[in-house]
């Protein structure tokens, strides 16, 4: 249960079975006003929730059209329009000069194994950037086509912060080159 207080209308109290805050507040305040609201949108109650509340959504790259295609229906019963949302498609990348080694270094690393023994391998190379950077651009430049327009790099596939700070180098340089050209 959250009460503004009284005493300090920018403070929030809050009392449960677990917790007790008094007179807490969030400063500075966000500009933007209401506070955009962005939501992964994976299951159908989630679309529901996108539909009444949020600004965005986030998709994963692979299931982004059969999502929105899902979530298209869902915005009109709240008499809401695809255009009022900011849809973004994210996927985890592994870049290589070769198809190869992009699919090793995924599979090798720790965030590789850990999706693997959550959802097993099948569908991870198709929901995700892994390739060369050719590849990878030609994936996101199919979903451009489609009318995507934001896009979100949600892990790279490393093991060390040299190895993730030369993906995302390689991602904006090769990638993100790529679709500007």
């Amino acid at each position: 249960q959250m009460l503004l207080n009284e005493d300090h209308p920018d403070g929030v109290s809050s009392a449960s079975r677990y917790n007790h805050i008094s007179n807490v507040s969030l400063n500075p305040r966000t500009l933007q006003q209401p506070l955009p609201l962005y939501i992964p949108g994976r299951t159908p109650a989630s679309l529901e929730r996108v539909a009444k509340w949020c600004h965005g959504v986030m998709f994963s790259a692979g299931a982004a059209v059969s999502r929105i295609e899902a979530l298209s229906p869902v915005m009109a019963e709240h008499a809401r329009s695809l255009d009022e949302l900011d849809i973004i498609a994210a996927a985890d990348i592994s870049l290589a000069d070769h198809q190869e080694a992009a699919e090793a270094r995924y599979w090798s690393s720790h965030h590789g194994q850990t999706m693997v023994s959550r959802r097993g391998k099948e569908g991870l190379l198709d929901n995700n950037w892994i390739g060369t950077p050719q590849f990878v651009a030609e994936k996101i430049s199919r979903l451009v086509d489609q009318g995507l327009r934001h896009f979100y790099v949600l892990h790279t596939a490393t093991d060390s912060f040299e190895e993730s700070t030369e993906q995302i180098q390689r991602f904006a340089e090769e990638v993100i080159g790529q679709l500007r050209g």
